[in-house]
């Protein structure tokens, strides 16, 4: 791969840089339009002063609990293929690649960096993306399940305005449950289309992919759909403890905008507070600044206005984004630093020949198609 390719893979230290100061600039005229909703903007600054330093001591312990659940259920996962990872490295890991997600649009770059540092543990790229995609699909999956539930529950989805978003979210979880049945009852179908529209491509005279990197893509998408398959059939514990870690985490995450209203003086509902937090995860995706910053504030201030009296808005939005947000942006930063050394994010060399879906299986799984017996994890 010749070098210009190379560098617009890099992450780039101006780009991060320049992310940041969009996050911290789009946070702050956020809180600051939330103080201008209140007539008294100095009444509102001195809401700060009523703050309970107990419960803001409780809302950090909160905050330190979720990064070391989402830790240990990423470890569990790498282990599932045979990647012994100390727990002190998938830390910073784990929140490096939160980092590189506050840093980027719709918060899409956080999984390509958790993939990347994965594969330095020994894992392949194709079983790094597994464990990466089912990481933070064990997330996603929470988020969508629990949503119905929570929106039946007291006529919550009326009370936040989103009652025609179960449906949506119902329509979601239908989708991906088929989607995930397709790739385990037929793990060669994802590198099949990829062949075949690889093929198409260069038939028409375009070249996205050099023919090295092409196979690549292929044997490393079989090895994908081989590995969730594993990990489905072959290593069921493992998906099972990794499910209830998930629901952990998301209890404790969910607790730390609770947690901060009760600082505050506000009213405790705790269910209240989770829902509103699982609506703003299912809609911060869609927000396109830098870790959703602006939209992420004005957001959760509409979520949580007939909850929080309007003098304490803008600081409950701006201490909750204090855990949520920007002490995984420091700590993040830091991690990331750590975890590449200075060298930049830089693909791996391509192989010196390509590789066929047939040769690609040989590696994956056998010829067979199955995955590995569990004595011997896929490498």
């Amino acid at each position: 791969m010749n070098e210009p390719r190379r560098q617009a893979w890099a992450l780039s230290p101006q780009a991060i840089r320049r992310s940041v100061i969009i996050s911290l600039v789009a946070g702050a005229a956020a809180v600051a339009a939330l103080l201008l909703l209140v007539r008294d903007g100095d009444e509102a600054i001195e809401q700060i002063h009523l703050v309970d330093p107990a419960w803001l001591t409780v809302a950090g312990a909160l905050t330190m609990g979720a990064w070391l659940l989402r830790t240990w259920r990423s470890q569990i996962l790498a282990a599932a293929f045979g990647a012994r990872v100390p727990a002190r490295r998938v830390f910073r890991y784990y929140l490096a690649s939160v980092f590189v997600s506050h840093v980027t649009p719709t918060s899409a770059g956080g999984v390509p960096v958790f993939i990347y540092l994965l594969t330095r543990e020994g894992l392949s790229p194709g079983h790094a993306t597994a464990v990466a995609v089912v990481d933070s699909g064990l997330v996603v999956l929470w988020v969508l399940a629990a949503w119905p539930v929570a929106a039946a529950w007291k006529g919550l989805a009326a009370r936040l305005g989103s009652p025609g978003l179960t449906a949506a979210v119902v329509g979601a979880l239908a989708a991906v449950a088929l989607l995930v049945g397709w790739m385990l009852a037929r793990p060669r179908s994802v590198p099949a289309l990829l062949m075949r529209w690889l093929a198409r491509e260069r038939a028409q005279g375009g070249r996205r992919l050099s023919r090295r990197w092409a196979s690549v893509l292929v044997k490393e998408s079989l090895r994908f759909s081989l590995g969730l398959r594993y990990l489905v059939l072959r290593r069921p514990w493992h998906l099972l403890a990794a499910t209830v870690l998930t629901g952990l985490y998301w209890v404790v995450y969910l607790s730390i905008a609770w947690a901060v209203l009760v600082g505050l003086g506000g009213r405790a509902d705790w269910l209240y507070a989770a829902a509103a937090q699982l609506l703003f995860n299912l809609l911060q995706p869609f927000i396109p600044t830098p870790g959703g910053s602006g939209g992420a504030e004005l957001m959760m201030g509409w979520l949580f206005r007939r909850v929080v009296p309007a003098s304490r808005l803008a600081v409950f939005v701006g201490v909750w984004r204090l855990f949520i947000f920007y002490a995984s942006l420091v700590v993040g930063g830091v991690m990331f630093m750590r975890s590449l050394g200075g060298r930049g994010l830089r693909p791996g060399p391509a192989p010196r020949r390509p590789v066929s879906l047939r040769q690609a299986s040989d590696g994956a799984g056998g010829r067979t198609g199955r995955a590995p017996a569990p004595a011997e994890p896929p490498s």
